[in-house]
């Protein structure tokens, strides 16, 4: 196996399932799909919180969030004193599960296509994968910023048993 080849193939298959993403969420950006998945699980999450799961600066997380907020998709919400929080609006949660909806009927579409053995062994390597890339939680956080949390819980998230055992954490 030439492992250049095998990189070369999962960067084209990571793209063509980006594409697939993208094409699933329609109008709806994926920096601001991203955003609202984040707060349905994380929410009520600070401005800087939000940023680093996403990955953005601050000054274009407020600019996400005034987005967000201009159509009723989440508020401020004052927490702490003076520090702000975002949460979703019930518009917002009715979206953010319609976004994850969409997101995971394109990406099964590809995975039906598969046999179900092969399914199974991508599967396990998937996740295998997903474990031995993980670096701490936050990463965890960010690998995971656009999962169903509802679907992969704790106990079998790879990323999230990964970070465990970072961590000390023994299941």
């Amino acid at each position: 196996m030439h492992i250049q080849l095998t990189a070369n193939k999962l960067g084209a298959l990571s793209m063509a399932l980006q594409d697939l993403v993208s094409s699933a969420l329609g109008e709806q950006g994926q920096t601001d799909a991203t955003a609202l998945v984040t707060v349905l699980y994380r929410g009520p999450i600070s401005i800087g919180g939000l940023a680093e799961i996403i990955r953005l600066s601050h000054a274009a997380t407020v600019r996400v969030a005034d987005r967000l907020e201009q159509v009723q998709l989440v508020r401020r919400k004052q927490k702490d004193g003076r520090k702000v929080h975002l949460v979703l609006s019930a518009k917002g949660r009715k979206k953010a599960h319609a976004i994850q909806s969409k997101r995971l009927e394109g990406l099964s579409s590809a995975l039906e296509r598969l046999p179900r053995d092969e399914a199974a062994d991508f599967d396990r390597i998937i996740s295998h994968l997903l474990g031995v890339l993980v670096k701490d939680r936050r990463h965890a956080r960010q690998i995971c910023r656009m999962c169903d949390h509802g679907l992969c819980s704790n106990a079998v998230c790879p990323a999230g048993k990964a970070a465990d055992l970072i961590e000390g954490r023994y299941p």
